[in-house]
């Protein structure tokens, strides 16, 4: 019956059966009137205020969707500033709160990714001073990588690309990398710099007489500070440059994926050829430029007592490996070897889980049951999970949503469960122990 287009007065009046020769109509046997949509689903919820628990009984629960392409954590502040708005034009006693936030989560992403970026500069820091025993070369070394970073950053957002969780991490994973070109150069201007005069003998032909010649300049003076680190930067630049490449082709392969892996890992890939890029040109343009400033007096070599047994040790294993060549590539076959026989056996998955901080518990009850059984038993559930200490709210939707996509049956009870940060647990220690308790 296509009622869209029919009145009340026209669905009564449409027979229903004939009895000798007189209609019986729909309004003859029934009331017809305009009723509600018969519900399938309903929301509960419950939650702790200042330790104690509330159960707000029957809710009404919404989401809000992004536009693609959007930026999640603009549109969430975007919300938060609305949320006042939307509170003053509800009726007295309802009241409006958001009980899952993402930005939350993204948050603590981007808080993790920056304190490893700290994290591993300060290693960085600690080893260059430690070997290099300069404040000037650590320093110029170091400054390769706030440098590409900023050069990567600004071609990212030249791109269209965000500062999101799998960019930064990528960048995070070649922060080690982008040091590498600098270290190499800086380690060869010390080289040169350190080098007595006789071994710089043969540039005599670029050296001219002048009354009062500059050592910064290369064209006055051939033992100047500028000419040695021109010299040291012609010697490693071209090393540099093909290593950063064959890191780059390693990376070649993700811009295979399709679908979900590829707006997985393709940000990723992307951060880190672009940081790499960055690096090498700091590392062969900006590096040499700074040196010829920072090393202006020269450099006064020092022997690192550190390095010493490092370096004898070295001396005497590169001397047994030449010796033993043989054996030296019969080792390399067998490791190689043994890696590929325990590649099937590390398991695969689609992607580590992911720590929210909510728990998803599905409960099933019998197909026969009503709606306001489904309401009556999902109280009782959440009173079971509040009792935990861990707990912060529990959300109880049961069967769908008037406009929703899923089927679910009014059966199914789907409760959303909320945690404390995990430093304050005290009933489990990790998110296993909890559900086992739980259950």
């Amino acid at each position: 019956l296509d009622s869209g287009k029919k009145g009340l007065q026209q669905i009564r009046q449409i027979p229903l059966k004939t009895v000798d020769g007189v209609s019986v109509t729909l309004g003859q046997v029934a009331d017809v009137e305009i009723g509600s949509e018969i519900r399938q689903g309903a929301v509960s919820m419950s939650r702790k205020v200042d330790g104690e628990v509330n159960q707000l009984g029957e809710v009404v629960s919404g989401i809000v969707l992004k536009r693609m392409g959007s930026n999640t954590k603009a549109t969430i502040d975007g919300i938060k500033k609305r949320i006042p708005l939307i509170q003053q034009a509800l009726p007295e006693g309802v009241t409006f709160e958001p009980y899952y936030d993402q930005a939350d989560l993204i948050q603590k992403a981007v808080s993790t990714v920056a304190y490893s970026l700290l994290i591993a500069f300060v290693f960085i820091i600690a080893v260059l001073a430690l070997f290099l025993l300069n404040i000037r070369a650590t320093f110029l070394v170091l400054l390769s990588i706030p440098v590409s970073i900023a050069i990567a950053l600004m071609v990212m957002s030249a791109m269209g690309m965000s500062a999101n969780l799998m960019s930064l991490g990528g960048i995070a994973v070649a922060i080690g990398m982008l040091v590498d070109g600098s270290v190499v150069m800086v380690e060869n201007i010390f080289k040169h710099l350190s080098r007595p005069d006789s071994e710089h003998q043969d540039d005599a032909e670029q050296r001219t007489e002048h009354r009062d010649p500059d050592p910064q300049a290369a064209k006055l003076d051939s033992h100047g500070i500028k000419l040695r680190v021109k010299e040291a930067a012609n010697e490693v630049a071209r090393p540099v440059f093909f290593a950063a490449m064959i890191i780059l082709v390693v990376f070649m392969p993700l811009f295979s994926f399709q679908g979900v892996e590829a707006k997985l890992f393709e940000p990723m890939a992307i951060s880190i050829m672009l940081a790499i890029i960055s690096a090498v040109f700091v590392a062969i343009m900006v590096v040499p430029a700074l040196a010829s400033y920072f090393f202006s007096r020269g450099i006064k070599p020092r022997e690192n007592k550190l390095l010493k047994p490092l370096d004898n040790g070295y001396k005497r294993l590169l001397s047994v490996a030449l010796r033993s060549k043989k054996a030296v590539i019969t080792l390399a076959g067998v490791l190689f070897v043994g890696a590929l026989v325990l590649v099937p056996r590390l398991g695969t998955e689609f992607a580590p889980e992911l720590e929210e901080g909510t728990i998803n518990i599905r409960v099933t009850l019998a197909p026969s049951s009503n709606l306001e059984t489904a309401l009556e038993v999902a109280p009782k559930l959440e009173k079971i999970l509040m009792s935990f200490p861990e707990t912060t709210y529990a959300l109880s939707r049961i069967g769908r949503a008037e406009v929703g996509g899923d089927p679910e049956p009014i059966s199914n009870i789907e409760i959303y469960v909320g945690l404390k940060p995990q430093s304050e647990w005290t009933t489990a220690s990790d998110r296993y122990a909890l559900q086992e308790k739980m259950e």
